[in-house]
């Protein structure tokens, strides 16, 4: 077997194939769990900033969800579904800070969605 594969001589063991493929389907369940929960996150991070700075605006003194952790959210996974928020919701679409680095690190988080998928975690 110095080719990897197993001769006709040497049995494959099928059962060590089905746990690592069942270790891997735990692991991308995983994997898009946690992006819906910091997706999640994010989409509410976005809509409450814009409720807080609407009602600012008419003088009430809401405190704000600061630039900085909504980045962090974007960056923990949450880039895709805040991009959409911010759009949907006309927040944060005139800053550059956002709308240049969440389209970049969603494409990131893609990518590395499939690089996961195709070769594994």
């Amino acid at each position: 077997m110095e080719s990897g594969r197993p001769d006709r001589d040497e049995p494959f063991d099928f059962a060590l194939e089905n746990r690592t493929s069942e270790l891997y389907n735990d692991r991308m369940r995983y994997l898009v769990l946690y992006l819906i929960l910091i997706s999640l996150i994010g989409v509410l991070e976005i809509v409450v900033d814009k409720s807080a700075a609407v009602r600012n605006r008419s003088g009430a003194d809401l405190s704000r969800i600061s630039e900085r952790t909504l980045l962090l959210t974007a960056a923990l996974g949450g880039a895709a579904a805040m991009l959409a928020a911010m759009n949907v919701v006309r927040h944060k679409t005139r800053k550059k800070k956002f709308t240049v680095t969440l389209p970049v690190m969603a494409v990131i988080h893609a990518a590395a969605v499939v690089l996961l998928a195709v070769y594994g975690v």
